[in-house]
């Protein structure tokens, strides 16, 4: 189970002065980044808008270009994900649309899976063009006395909402399920556990729990959570009696962020 999202630096340097006629001297492309570099009164500029680069003022074209493919050549690769998009994509973004009620959960959904496909994935940029709000979704609405409080142990229940995403994507092995299963049977929340089964492929939890082999299977469960599904279940993965929830639990923490001892 892993999430490991990259952070793009933005990087700059002296502004462009104010006040000064621009003029481009030229644009190109270097390792798939557009640039372009530009003049303001004797100084020159290397500017790569979409990756929010900046180099200068130099004194000559050369020097701005060298710097800004400096500062392009020193980005963080990207994730080596497939051109085009696979059945795993497909089902996806399909567990995505399903499992959030209103276009703006959606969209901040769809954000956080694309995002875990490419680190490189601007979330507010794609929130914004598809009529979204940057930060905002439909698991945040309401205020705190109209939601259902949990316990977490050390963690308060507003800070595992603030830092969960709004679809939180967990890859299973088969052991790491049962518990899973375990802890919402043993919550006797009827809603956690129709949202986990129906995740794992639909059917009854007892014959998940009976029959693993054949209702699971050996090889690992890809689940799409929304945050409302989320904050039950790491209440009843604290509170199961099984042998694996806890640590499960903390693992779910630690991803985003918060070590429990």
């Amino acid at each position: 189970m892993k999430r490991l999202p990259t952070l793009l630096s933005k990087l700059t340097e002296t502004e462009e002065p104010e006040g000064v006629a621009e003029q481009v001297v030229k644009k190109q492309e270097f390792k798939g980044v557009n640039y372009v570099i530009r003049k303001h009164g004797d100084k020159f500029f290397g500017v790569a808008p979409e990756e929010q680069l900046k180099s200068g003022p130099h004194d000559d074209p050369e020097a701005a270009e060298d710097a800004i493919r400096d500062k392009i050549e020193k980005m963080p690769e990207p994730a080596k994900v497939s051109e085009q998009l696979t059945k795993q994509h497909f089902v996806g973004i399909a567990d995505v649309i399903k499992t959030h009620k209103s276009k703006e959960d959606i969209i901040h959904g769809l954000a956080d899976y694309f995002a875990g496909e490419n680190p490189r994935f601007d979330k507010d940029r794609f929130v914004k063009a598809a009529g979204g709000t940057p930060g905002k979704g439909e698991s945040d609405s309401g205020s705190v006395e109209e939601q259902e409080t949990h316990s977490f142990g050390q963690t308060p229940e507003e800070t595992i909402r603030e830092k969960l995403p709004h679809s939180y994507k967990m890859d299973l092995v088969r052991s790491d399920i049962l518990s899973v299963l375990r802890a919402a049977k043993e919550s006797k929340d009827q809603s956690l556990i129709d949202k986990i089964t129906g995740e794992i492929g639909g059917g009854e939890v007892d014959d998940f729990l009976a029959d693993p082999d054949e209702m699971i299977g050996p090889g690992k469960t890809l689940l799409y959570l929304d945050k409302d599904v989320m904050i039950p279940l790491l209440k009843a993965l604290g509170d199961s009696s099984d042998d694996n929830a806890m640590a499960l639990r903390s693992d779910i923490l630690t991803t985003i962020g918060i070590e429990e001892v």
